[in-house]
């Protein structure tokens, strides 16, 4: 067993998997890395999300490349981060081939979005969530998302900006907060991404508050990384919105305040964490209408609640590799 070696199972979800493979190096070991999903392909995303069993011989084909992996391998922790669409048969062959493999599993959506995954929390021998309402739901450990920009400053053009990836149930949310702030700002950056045109004209269909959203409205491909920061880096304020029953925070969340800009959410379960403070943070919901007359548009960034170490890259992968 090469004891250096780990393998990770992720979704290429823009960068993400990448900064965790550099912080993963950074620490030591070697990493080899496989998509959670067998195919790249929209019709094949598509399927995986509405129906997965269309897609199980190419899911157990796939599979199988990395169970032969693990193998001849014999890695020192498989982390698996969602596996959206795997389940406990496929991590039964994992065990089977390389016994000695540590399974660690991590959830930074929440399982209301992919309840496949629930069932397979049992047989990892760690598990964690970034969700606090499914650590009580599910009995799993809890692990907030990180940060992973750096501290650089760029000269503040931006009175808002928002860049987000739009799911079904955010729009209103989103379409409420920029009408009121477009009536007092003008410099803003406004980045709403959708997968496909197919998903806008699904949404069309299906969720009721795209009524009046026009197609021009949405962005169908997105920013690099760096621009992304760049972006929240001239902001005075970050918008970001989460979906459905979600309570963790989203890597949005964290990066912003990281960056000491000010958020506005419609996360009210934000407030849990030692970090809240209302000088820094505006909880906006369900059709609420904006007190810009509160601290949070008054004062300036509250330095006595930036974010500590804790919600680091480096402490989220050392937490994954049970170094701490």
């Amino acid at each position: 067993m090469d004891n250096k070696l780990i393998v990770l199972i992720s979704p290429a979800h823009f960068n993400l998997s990448q900064i965790i493979i550099d912080e993963i190096v950074r620490c030591g070991y070697k990493c080899r890395w496989f998509d959670d999903r067998p195919s790249k392909k929209k019709i094949d995303k598509m399927l995986l999300r509405l129906s997965p069993a269309l897609e199980s011989g190419k899911i157990n084909r796939y599979f199988k490349k990395i169970v032969d992996f693990c193998k001849e391998n014999q890695p020192v922790k498989l982390i698996v981060i969602i596996g959206q669409c795997f389940s406990i048969k496929h991590y039964q062959q994992i065990r089977e081939a390389s016994p000695n493999t540590e399974l660690v599993f991590y959830n930074w959506d929440a399982i209301s979005n992919f309840p496949i995954t629930k069932d397979n929390f049992a047989f990892f021998d760690r598990a964690y969530t970034f969700d606090s309402g499914d650590v009580k739901n599910f009995n799993l450990n809890f692990l907030p998302l990180f940060y992973s920009y750096s501290n650089s400053k760029e000269k503040e053009d931006l009175d808002y900006s928002l860049v987000v990836t739009v799911k079904k149930g955010k729009y209103a949310d989103l379409h409420n907060i920029v009408s009121q702030l477009d009536k007092i700002y003008s410099r803003k950056f406004c980045l709403m991404y959708l997968q496909s045109k197919f998903v806008y004209r699904y949404y069309k269909l299906f969720d009721k508050s795209f009524k009046g959203a026009k197609k021009n409205d949405f962005s169908y491909s997105f920013l690099p990384a760096q621009e992304v920061e760049s972006i929240f880096n001239r902001s005075k304020i970050v918008v970001d919105i989460v979906m459905g029953k979600q309570t963790g925070l989203t890597l949005r969340t964290i990066e912003t305040l990281h960056l000491k800009k000010k958020l506005i959410t419609n996360n009210e379960h934000i407030k849990e964490y030692p970090f809240y403070c209302e000088d820094n943070i505006l909880i906006c919901k369900n059709g609420d209408k904006i007190d810009f007359d509160s601290p949070f548009f008054k004062k300036p960034f509250n330095d006595n609640y930036a974010l500590s170490e804790k919600y680091s890259l480096h402490s989220f992968v050392k937490t994954l590799l049970g170094d701490k």
